[in-house]
């Protein structure tokens, strides 16, 4: 897994509580908001916001597939965390 931009911190990479998936959560400790590329050895069909009980999140934006699945894309707002579920 690569993270862009340097300030952003990969605070966990885990198997979701109810075994479909992983949950990837990202801290930006700036003062502004950050858009985060995040590159994995692994393609993933499926990646949505979700809180940190792990439910959707229907007031977060959009998140990006590129490169079959391999590289997400997602705002990070500034002193916030993000958490992603992966399928």
């Amino acid at each position: 897994l690569s993270l862009e931009p340097v300030g952003l911190v990969l605070s966990a990479l885990k198997p979701a509580q109810d075994g479909d998936g992983l949950v990837l959560r990202l801290q930006n400790p700036g003062d502004e908001a950050s858009e985060a590329r995040i590159e994995l050895g692994f393609p993933v069909r499926e990646a949505h916001a979700c809180r940190l009980d792990e439910q959707a999140d229907p007031d977060a934006g959009p998140v990006a597939l590129e490169s079959a699945g391999r590289v997400l894309r997602v705002s990070v707002p500034a002193r916030a965390l993000c958490s992603l579920r992966l399928r």
